[in-house]
């Protein structure tokens, strides 16, 4: 049975509406809406991880939070992922960006093996180590000749990945926090002019709800004029003709934050809703996606720290201790809680931000994003060399992902 793993844009929304004689059903109407959900949360797939498969009319192969409350404490979630990494019996590729998130993680990996730096190889750039963390990297990791200084651009170019036998990364940590909520000036998705800003905090979610419809058809509208995306809108057009396009939009929206496992008062918490359950699939997969190759889609071997079940339950149970105060400085603050307990740090605690360490590592002629459109379980891989018009599955491959 052919799942999808990933997909991006609206030209499979197309495709499959076309197959459909250019007629809409609800399962079309669920995934429309899901797409354009996934705006809020900077994707263009709205990967929906919260519903059985037969919601949507393809199959999306997507890997479900858990139902349980754990018990354990978050350090101890922390070592127990790395003594399950370090079981694998695997040399470890580890790229430390000296953020929050993959600093946290390696201190967990240096925690649980008294020989780490004999069994890993942690990969950084000069932006990490001069810049992000240059304590951290000066302090634990400089003496033990366990570093590698690579260009930013390597982490673009599959070669760098395809000889090592496990990489891990700092990914999907950032979902558990509900991060990527982009702010467009164009368009202004979502109140606030940072990740951070207050305003989201403060803004009761229902007061946000009466404006969703409205973001998401001025979105619409911008991306109409934008290159390339002309040629793949003609489902998303058609159904905000639809006199009653706002009235199904919301319906979905409404079954959709009901299935929150965390009650959807501010929006912040829809922030981080919308970043859970519809970009997380999206960040399994971000060293295939931005090297457009297919083989590292494989999670056994390209693998992010946080992409466990108990991080993310976690993240249900304690979303109240995610970002405690009003002070952006404190968003996060668990995991540099977790940082502070062994470095004893208290500039790091106090002072360190979110920040994208990737694009900070890159020169200006060189962007981060997603080169692949569409994977499956069969290895089927469309980038995005080719033009939005070209973008088409066989009728053979179509029918193979249609519930």
């Amino acid at each position: 049975m052919t799942k999808v793993l990933y997909y991006k844009g609206s030209w499979l929304l197309d495709q499959i509406y076309n197959h459909n004689n250019k007629e809409f059903n609800e399962k079309i109407l669920n995934f429309i809406c899901a797409n354009q959900a996934g705006w809020f949360t900077s994707c263009f797939s709205g990967y929906d991880r919260t519903v059985d498969v037969n919601h949507y009319p393809i199959r999306l192969d997507c890997f479900s939070f858990p139902s349980t409350a754990i018990t354990i404490s978050l350090s101890q979630i922390f070592l127990n992922r790395a003594q399950e990494i370090w079981a694998l019996n695997k040399r470890i590729s580890f790229l430390w960006s000296g953020g929050i998130d993959s600093t946290s993680a390696l201190i967990a990996l240096m925690m649980t093996n008294e020989h780490w730096y004999e069994n890993i190889d942690v990969y950084a750039t000069n932006y990490s180590i001069e810049t992000e963390y240059p304590y951290f990297y000066n302090t634990y990791l400089k003496d033990k000749n366990c570093v590698t200084i690579i260009q930013g651009t390597d982490l673009l170019d599959a070669n760098f990945y395809l000889n090592k036998e496990l990489v891990i990364t700092g990914d999907c940590a950032d979902q558990l926090y509900g991060f990527g909520m982009a702010i467009e000036a164009s368009t202004k998705k979502i109140p606030g002019t940072s990740l951070t800003d207050g305003s989201i905090r403060n803004t009761p979610y229902e007061e946000l709800r009466e404006t969703l419809f409205g973001r998401v058809t001025t979105y619409l509208e911008y991306l109409k004029n934008q290159p390339g995306f002309s040629y793949t809108l003609e489902s998303l057009k058609a159904f905000h003709q639809l006199p009653e396009a706002q009235t199904i939009f919301m319906n979905w929206m409404d079954a959709f934050i009901s299935r929150s496992p965390v009650p959807i008062q501010t929006g912040y918490d829809f922030q981080w809703w919308c970043a859970f359950s519809l970009k997380y699939q999206t960040l399994r997969y971000r060293s295939a996606t931005i090297t457009a190759n297919a083989s590292l889609m494989d999670v056994t071997k390209y693998m992010g720290f946080f992409d466990c079940a108990n991080f993310q339950r976690w993240a249900i149970d304690s979303h109240s201790l995610k970002w405690p105060t009003d002070n952006p400085k404190d968003y996060k603050k668990p995991f540099k809680d977790f940082i502070f307990a062994y470095t004893e740090d208290n500039d790091y605690l106090t002072n360190k931000t979110k920040v994208n360490s990737i694009p900070r590592s890159l020169d200006s002629s060189h962007t981060v994003g997603s080169l692949i459109r569409y994977v499956d379980s069969t290895g089927h891989i469309i980038t995005s060399d080719r033009s939005p018009s070209a973008v088409l599955l066989t009728e053979e491959k179509l029918i193979e992902i249609l519930t």
